[in-house]
């Protein structure tokens, strides 16, 4: 690893870095991540100064440009990609460039854009899905957990639905990951979907059962009985002995003995 620590005060001068790229490789032999990691840099930029040094001893770019012109333009660039990414998280790269040749009349590319985020630590991805949870909700879980704190909970099953929808969120947002968490989209509800639901206990699970929903079906009490009928009372009793284990239903746990009683009268 390069000792970054005596680089600090050079490393806003681009020529230097430059040249610590080639010496760090050449005569060093650090690998382009460690450079890369060494000088807070992106590892394709190291790549292409050392192809840059290979080919003719230089790190010029020998393209031809505008004799400069462009080069001036480009100054708050970066500034100004960010505050696009930051004002709206869902915009592409295409968009950001175009409008920012637009708006600052430079010739920049949506792969300029990309590699700069890129070094930035941007990413782009799905956000993380959440229900919509009421201050009512959330003070019965909170009180849930401190009633049950001293509970190991080693002959209960505790048994969820999960929702898989049929048209997936596929809307990506760029966010950092050197100083964001990964960005939250609140769900909605009202899509086809299909509900499995499952149990887990400390010495096995249950089987899967599945509901298409959508339409005129929805799961009422009688889909459930027979939910629980089919995957539930056999499989814990075989784990546990009969009646010797504990459901976890609505926040309240139910005895094993008494289940299939106390669901029948629903």
């Amino acid at each position: 690893m390069i000792d970054t620590l005596a680089y600090e005060e050079y490393l806003d001068d681009s020529s230097f870095v430059k040249y610590g790229i080639v010496i760090s490789h050449l005569v060093w032999g650090k690998s382009y991540s460690q450079i890369a990691e060494a000088f807070s840099i992106s590892k394709p930029y190291v790549s292409k100064i050392m192809t840059r040094w290979r080919t003719d001893g230089s790190f010029e770019d020998k393209r031809q440009g505008n004799g400069g012109s462009n080069k001036k333009n480009f100054a708050g660039f970066e500034e100004e990609v960010i505050r696009k990414v930051q004002q709206t998280s869902t915009t592409s790269l295409r968009s950001i460039a175009n409008e920012l040749n637009q708006e600052m009349e430079i010739e920049a590319s949506h792969k300029k854009v990309g590699r700069f985020l890129k070094e930035l630590d941007y990413v782009k991805t799905k956000p993380i899905s959440i229900p919509v949870l009421t201050n009512s909700a959330l003070d019965k879980r909170f009180e849930y957990a401190k009633s049950h704190i001293n509970d190991r909970f080693w002959n209960v099953c505790f048994t969820d639905e999960s929702v898989f929808q049929l048209n997936d969120n596929r809307q990506m947002v760029w966010w950092s990951r050197s100083d964001e968490m990964r960005p939250v989209v609140e769900m909605k509800s009202d899509r086809r979907k299909v509900m499995v639901w499952g149990g887990i206990s400390r010495k096995g699970q249950t089987p899967l059962f599945f509901w298409k929903l959508g339409g005129d079906f929805s799961v009422d009490a009688y889909e459930y009985i027979e939910c629980l009928e089919q995957c539930l009372f056999e499989e814990m009793d075989d784990l546990y002995g009969e009646g010797r284990w504990r459901l976890l239903q609505d926040n309240r746990i139910m005895r094993g003995h008494t289940l299939p009683t106390i669901l029948r009268i629903f």
